[in-house]
């Protein structure tokens, strides 16, 4: 009999033991399940972190290179457009008695020799005075020696005041400016620049250099393309 209890006692002691185990066992399986999850739930976080890197380094080299493009962009401008010692050289060229009569100067992209009507033409015509030939016999040898073969453009402007006296030779500004643009383009072809590098527009009053100067706007632009 004492044998028989002691092994039931055992029995009973060794399931008291196994239970607390029992528990234990399922308590780490639970944590382990838990950890397996903050493991996937990680990954899941650092695959978007590294899709979000990648669209980041996408966006971050097309920026780049679309900087890159603007400043070859401003470079390839800046090394086109004359600069203040350009002007200073192309002044140079006339000689010291004419180089009063004309602006140099750069407008609209390009450099343009601005000759006033007060040099070239009387009021309301399209003659060009002696004053105004030997202005241009220069800029024709100028523009024979600095832009050879260049497409020169021949632009007319006037004031903003209608026509009244001529009126029946003129339709408007628009066509005084375009005849007078005419009137200088023929002069420089026949002083040996070609006459197809050249381009006559007549802008009227619509390119005005200064809004108060009337005098400055009356002028012929002698403008330097490509």
């Amino acid at each position: 009999m004492i044998a028989k209890l002691s092994r039931t006692t055992l029995l009973i002691l060794l399931a008291g033991t196994l239970m607390p185990l029992t528990g234990c066992r399922a308590k780490l399986q639970a944590q382990l399940r838990d950890r397996e999850e903050t493991i996937r739930s990680l990954d899941g976080q650092l695959a978007k972190l590294r899709m979000d890197k990648e669209q980041a380094e996408r966006e971050r080299d097309a920026a780049l290179a679309q900087v890159r493009d603007i400043e070859k962009g401003a470079a390839e401008a800046s090394a086109k457009k004359p600069g203040k010692s350009a002007i200073d050289e192309l002044m140079n060229e006339m000689s010291e008695e004419n180089r009063g009569k004309v602006n140099v100067s750069y407008r609209h992209g390009h450099l343009s020799i601005g000759v006033p009507n007060s040099v070239s033409f009387a009021p309301g015509s399209t003659k060009i005075s002696s004053e105004g030939r030997n202005v241009l016999d220069e800029v024709a040898r100028v523009l024979n020696k600095r832009f050879p073969g260049q497409r020169i453009w021949i632009e007319g402007h006037t004031d903003t005041t209608p026509i009244q006296k001529t009126k029946d030779k003129y339709l408007n500004n628009r066509h005084l400016s375009a005849m007078r643009a005419e009137a200088v383009a023929e002069h420089l072809t026949g002083k040996g620049v070609a006459e197809s590098k050249i381009v006559i527009v007549g802008y009227g009053q619509h390119d005005p250099v200064s809004p108060s100067n009337l005098s400055a706007n009356r002028r012929v632009e002698i403008v330097i393309g490509d």
